[in-house]
């Protein structure tokens, strides 16, 4: 199921992932839903809109909110027909330990699952950040700003970048979801 929240984003010639993090109407006026999208900041540049591509193939416009290249955090907003919203417990994330299984989409399509297993639940990357979770997921080209999974669907971060051996580097989900509640104030 996980993969109905992931989509690929296309900006100024770049390709990442994203993750529909929050999908509600802003009124009870609107038809449509609003879908917010979290991805790494280093896909979208300094675009102000990009495409997204849903997992059925649909295509949506979307805007850059906001987009904090020091963080390599961005979010991106669009209007859809149904609610999306992906599971995320902080209970699941502050348990999560060395050698816990997780699972992340890769492809062109991201259309294949890959799993893995957390090296460390709380790293510092030099270049990268502080307070990351590190995963032997091996991080490719195409995956940075997708979702990193536990074995129940559990959202539990974004991927920013894979690491120089074979792993890849993740904001967790609390800091992602923080970040998305200051921006959608």
């Amino acid at each position: 199921t996980m993969s109905k929240y992931e989509v690929i984003v296309r900006a100024d010639g770049a390709a990442g992932a994203g993750t529909i993090l929050d999908g509600r109407k802003q009124s009870t006026k609107d038809e449509n839903y609003t879908l917010t999208v979290a991805t790494a900041a280093h896909v979208v540049g300094g675009a102000d809109a990009v495409q997204l591509t849903l997992s059925d193939g649909t295509k949506l416009d979307a805007k850059v909110l906001s987009s904090d290249p020091e963080r390599d955090l961005a979010f991106l907003q669009c209007s859809w027909k149904e609610e999306l919203e992906v599971y995320y417990s902080r209970d699941i994330l502050d348990r999560l330990a060395p050698q816990d299984p997780v699972y992340a989409l890769k492809g062109e399509d991201h259309d294949a699952l890959v799993s893995g297993s957390v090296t460390d639940p709380s790293a510092s990357v030099d270049g990268i950040g502080e307070d990351l979770i590190l995963a032997d997921i091996g991080g490719e080209s195409g995956m940075s700003g997708g979702g990193l999974y536990g074995k129940s669907g559990n959202y539990l971060g974004m991927i920013v970048q894979g690491t120089g051996d074979g792993t890849a580097a993740c904001i967790p989900a609390d800091t992602v979801m923080a970040e998305m509640k200051k921006v959608l104030e």
